[in-house]
């Protein structure tokens, strides 16, 4: 924009602006029809002019929702003598493209304010994702709503992976305020779109790995301990020990949950539910199925020293207190 519209125009000529008829058709010199909308229209050419409404001698308000910052359009009003000569000025200075790429960066910024202190994106994070979903704007592809955010939650999940900050699909859910339902139209999305060559987000990371790597460093583990649990988890999953179905974060807690019996680590296993929200009974039972096939397991249990012999400790019930019922009459 220009910072001093009446130096601007001070050398142009009043006169030639004082004629203007803007009903007039400059193609035909026939007066044009007022259609209402805020146009008019000739009845020859059927060209259209907008129409400049004039409420006063020094007020001019344009109804056309230009835009000339960085915030959401907005109406705007012109005041002053060359009042009307803003009218190309306020055309040539919209930027659409800008407000949605502050949208989903507002919408990608919130989330940090508003989710759990446990979920913490970084900002040079964020700002990949921006990016990312710039492209597919791009590309033609809109979209809005729920959808948006399952796909904002999607690309962030598969970002956060690639940069070992591993969190679960579900995490991403609740980080977006979205159902699982539209977190999985969200990621159906992003995939096809990284099929298509729209999106270039590297979704074969060995995601298993990076689980293990920020529930490690999250529970205090040194680089030995991540060393060895990395090498672990890579023997699970190249033998396909555990069910190949299951999800990255459940065999990387199954995993870790044999290597604290292995090892014998002043750690209680209930630390992975609380800590990580996870179910216990999964990781009981992933853990289960890894101790019945731990002799697979034996070379890299050998080579750190670690038991196979592995007895999971069960912890005692409380007994139930019996309630004895009496009849009021007795």
């Amino acid at each position: 924009m220009i910072d001093d519209i009446d130096s601007f125009y001070c050398d142009i000529d009043e006169s030639v602006y004082g004629a203007i008829a803007y009903d007039t058709c400059s193609t035909c010199g026939v007066r044009m029809n007022d259609t209402g909308d805020n146009t008019y229209v000739c009845p020859q050419c059927n060209i259209l002019n907008d129409k400049v409404e004039v409420s006063d001698m020094s007020t001019m308000i344009s109804d056309s929702c230009y835009n000339t910052s960085y915030g959401p359009h907005s109406q705007i009003r012109c005041t002053g003598n060359n009042r009307y000569k803003y009218q190309h000025l306020l055309r040539s200075s919209s930027d659409y493209a800008l407000i949605q790429e502050q949208n989903i960066k507002k919408i990608l910024f919130e989330c940090n304010y508003d989710a759990n202190a446990d979920i913490n994106v970084p900002k040079d994070i964020l700002l990949i994702i921006s990016d990312h979903y710039k492209s597919v704007r791009e590309s033609g592809n809109i979209y809005r709503g729920t959808i948006l955010r399952g796909i904002l939650a999607a690309m962030t999940y598969y970002v956060c992976i690639d940069k070992q900050l591993a969190y679960k699909p579900t995490d991403m859910s609740n980080w977006f305020g979205i159902s699982d339902v539209n977190y999985s139209k969200g990621d159906k999305i992003v995939l096809d779109l990284i099929e298509r060559g729209v999106l270039k987000i590297n979704r074969h990371v060995h995601a298993e790995r990076n689980f293990i790597f920020s529930y490690a460093t999250r529970l205090g583990f040194d680089t030995t301990q991540i060393e060895i649990l990395t090498e672990i988890i890579d023997a699970v999953v190249k033998g396909r020990i555990i069910n190949p179905n299951s999800k990255p974060s459940t065999k990387a807690l199954g995993v870790i949950y044999v290597y604290i019996m292995a090892a014998k680590l002043d750690i209680d296993p209930d630390i992975l539910h609380n800590k990580f929200g996870a179910s216990y009974g999964t990781i009981r039972s992933t853990a289960t199925e890894l101790v019945a096939k731990i002799s697979l397991l034996a070379p890299v249990f050998e080579k750190y020293n670690l038991s196979t012999k592995i007895v999971r400790t069960r912890k005692k019930r409380a007994a139930a207190k019996k309630t004895v019922y009496q009849d009021k009459n007795e």
